[in-house]
């Protein structure tokens, strides 16, 4: 008896130690959360492994969006910069549907507006904004892939029954029967079903064990949006949602019951749910009766069973499950619009509509540290000419990412925007495709064709950007074909911006393109610019100038300057000191 009851004492010990424990180390997470949260609001978002890892590139294609940022403007604009610079999410569904934000510019007023009232509350609201990012911190991230591509990755298990396991543990019962009448056979019959099971256990969660993942995601979402509807009830209900207007609590209602609708349609998937997430950890407990418990789920299967219910739970609510990821990240995903607005000097809100065309005031790069501001306000295409490194290739990705983010995040880092909706491409940074054995040349008219067929279709305005058009060809034939496009890209239905060093691209095409430029100051052998763009046709070159700064050789550079003024005199390029026509 003293024996039991010292052992008992042991484990009960045990038990308390490691519930100690536990509650010791949640208490320093949630204190290191919590610090993140507070530390984060009003700067650019800290270095996070579980953020910066976040897998949510493919995401945004789940839903079958009417429109998205092709890979070719995606990459011209650095947008991956932009979303990390802009991704505060505290979860995989935020960091998912932040994502699917800038990459599916929308069309419609009322999907902005909501998001710019969510956003707006959760500046306004420092507690509420605290209170949900401590839920979603809970929920935390997925890790190597979204969830929707988990879900998707469970159509690979096939049809999963339970049948075969209820069958093998209903053999235990004549086993055990026949323990009274035939000692030897039950225990054969015993032993043999035993070993069955545990055979067939380890080759069956090795099955499951990739797939746990994803439940155990959505496990976690179903907790935080528990959370997250009693955080959204209690503002409700201390009058601080009012404060900010009826359209905001309405907003913020709808997500409430959003996630109240969906967390009892999941209700019987959550249902001893830990049955079956303890195949993540076999063998894995320390006290008596995790071990007890181990050995029962390899004779009984009892954890494979469940996980088959609850997958087929989740096939059925597939699109509850989804709805709850969306619910969750666009809360997640309007903190992120908080947060970044919080970072910035200054913003505005774009003006959506109006006439056809596009207005900007002190509009600047989101990712330069120091950028200069610039205004437009044209309803003609615009054509950009100017040395090199003079800020051409930059004002043109600025005002492509303003036109995106005002149509995402409604925030343009910028005094003023008003432009109606548009559809933003671009050809820009192009680059050779070794492994598909196209040259720039050819890379650069796919690109160019692309836009040129979405201007033809006639649905939603294109606001399309292009960058050196045709650069990948000689003079005569880069000017001859490169007027033309250009002139193909104005018109009812699209607005282009353009950059080039070819100034007879300006006279060209002056009677469809507005001209600007931008300039340098030489002093003392050094080159400056100012990046502030100006109206008018370039004057300047600098590209030989350059040479000299760099510390060319002093022929070089006077005899590359002497052939240049001579074919502005004549017309023909000549060989410096001699009459030979090139």
């Amino acid at each position: 008896m003293n024996e039991l009851l010292y052992f008992g004492l042991i484990a009960l010990v045990s038990v308390l130690l490691v519930g100690w424990r536990g509650l010791v180390e949640q208490k320093k997470r949630r204190a290191l959360a919590e610090k993140w949260i507070r530390e984060e609001y009003g700067s650019a978002p800290l270095p996070n492994r579980g953020r910066d890892e976040a897998a949510v590139t493919g995401s945004y294609l789940h839903g079958s969006p009417s429109f998205f940022l092709d890979d070719i403007t995606w990459n011209d604009l650095d947008m991956e910069l932009v979303f990390r610079r802009i991704n505060y999410a505290r979860s995989s569904a935020g960091a998912g549907e932040l994502y699917r934000m800038l990459r599916c510019p929308v069309m419609e007023e009322v999907v902005l507006r909501e998001r710019d009232l969510m956003a707006e509350s959760m500046a306004q609201k420092d507690a509420l904004r605290e209170q949900l990012s401590m839920a979603l911190c809970e929920i935390g991230f997925t890790g190597e892939y979204a969830l929707e591509d988990y879900l998707d990755y469970l159509e690979n298990l096939g049809e999963r029954s339970s049948r075969k396991h209820i069958l093998m543990d209903c053999l235990y019962l004549p086993a055990f029967l026949l323990l009274f009448s035939e000692p030897a056979l039950g225990v054969t019959i015993l032993f043999a079903v035993l070993m069955v099971n545990i055979m067939t256990y380890f080759k069956e969660k090795r099955e499951v064990d990739p797939y746990l993942v994803s439940f155990a995601y959505i496990l976690r979402m179903i907790r935080g949006a528990e959370k997250i509807s009693g955080v959204l009830d209690r503002a409700r209900r201390s009058g601080s949602l009012i404060a900010g207007g009826a359209d905001r609590e309405d907003i913020f209602e709808k997500y409430r019951g959003i996630l109240l609708k969906d967390i009892r349609g999941l209700g019987s998937f959550r249902s001893f749910s830990g049955v079956a997430m303890s195949m993540r950890n076999p063998m894995g407990g320390s006290g008596p009766l995790d071990i007890l418990f181990d050995y029962l789920k390899m004779a009984l299967h009892l954890d494979l069973m469940k996980f088959n219910q609850m997958l087929r739970i989740v096939r059925e609510k597939d699109d509850v499950i989804r709805e709850l990821v969306s619910a969750i990240g666009t809360i997640d995903a309007c903190i992120s619009i908080a947060y970044y607005r919080a970072s910035l000097e200054s913003f505005c809100r774009p003006e959506q509509g109006g006439d056809y065309g596009l207005c900007a005031v002190g509009l600047c790069h989101p990712l330069l540290d120091a950028p200069v501001k610039n205004d437009i306000d044209t309803k003609k295409c615009v054509l950009v000419t100017g040395s090199n490194a003079s800020g051409k290739s930059t004002f043109l990705k600025t005002a492509a990412l303003g036109a995106v983010l005002a149509q995402t995040i409604c925030t343009v880092p910028a005094e003023r925007w008003r432009a109606p909706f548009y559809r933003v491409m671009s050809s820009m940074a192009l680059r050779d495709d070794l492994t598909g054995g196209e040259s720039y040349f050819m890379v650069e008219i796919r690109a160019l064709k692309r836009i040129l067929d979405a201007c033809g279709e006639g649905r939603t305005p294109v606001l399309c950007f292009v960058d050196e058009v045709l650069r990948g060809t000689n003079t005569v034939e880069r000017i001859a074909a490169s007027s033309r496009i250009l002139r193909s890209l104005t018109g009812e239905g699209v607005l282009c911006f353009a950059a080039t060093h070819d100034i007879e691209l300006t006279h060209l095409l002056e009677d469809v393109y507005h001209n600007y430029h931008f300039e340098e100051t030489i002093e003392n052998g050094d080159i400056s610019f100012n990046y502030l763009l100006k109206r008018g046709r370039a004057q300047t070159r600098n590209a030989i100038r350059l040479l000299e700064v760099m510390g060319y050789d002093g022929r070089v550079v006077r005899e590359a300057e002497e052939l240049a003024e001579r074919f502005l005199e004549t017309g023909e390029w000549t060989m410096t000191g001699k009459d030979t026509v090139i």
